[in-house]
């Protein structure tokens, strides 16, 4: 047992309740635990020996109308943002796509058509395209950009 999982386990116990064995032998071999539990179990001893003393009206009463206000304020859902995993394959295809371009005969029937030139065209929508995609998967994931550049 790690000294996590220790104080998780002493933590979700009942006030007084016995130990199990597994924090009981963990408490025998680590005195940093043990030193921890003592303190803990020495704040629970002097608050249950400290007098009790009530709440004056007016705070006890700003405190229950502050939690009626939060409890009554809607809750507001994250945002879903998509997982950088799922803008990854588009954009290689989006980027093979334009790399391709030079390399590919299916533009070339609309070259020489007298109504325009497709050789300015035809890159422009794609650069605005792509732009448009590294501007969104930009805009998404930031975070995850910072974590996994900046970190």
């Amino acid at each position: 047992m790690t000294c996590k999982e220790a104080m998780y386990l002493y933590c979700s116990l009942d006030q007084g309740a016995p130990f199990p064995a597994e924090l009981e032998a963990h408490l025998a071999s680590c005195p940093t635990c043990t030193h921890w539990v003592q303190q803990m179990n020495s704040v629970l001893h002097a608050y249950k020996n400290s007098g009790h003393y009530p709440l004056p009206t007016p705070m006890e009463d700003r405190i229950l109308s502050a939690i009626e206000a939060l409890e009554a304020a809607p809750v507001l859902k994250p945002h879903p943002t998509l997982s950088p995993g799922k803008w990854m394959l588009p954009g290689v295809f989006l980027l093979l796509g334009i790399l391709g371009i030079p390399f590919s005969t299916v533009f070339s029937v609309f070259a020489y058509q007298p109504s325009g030139n497709l050789e300015i065209w035809v890159p422009l929508v794609l650069g605005a395209a792509f732009t448009t995609y590294a501007a969104l998967f930009t805009g998404y994931n930031l975070e995850w950009l910072k974590k996994k550049f900046l970190t």
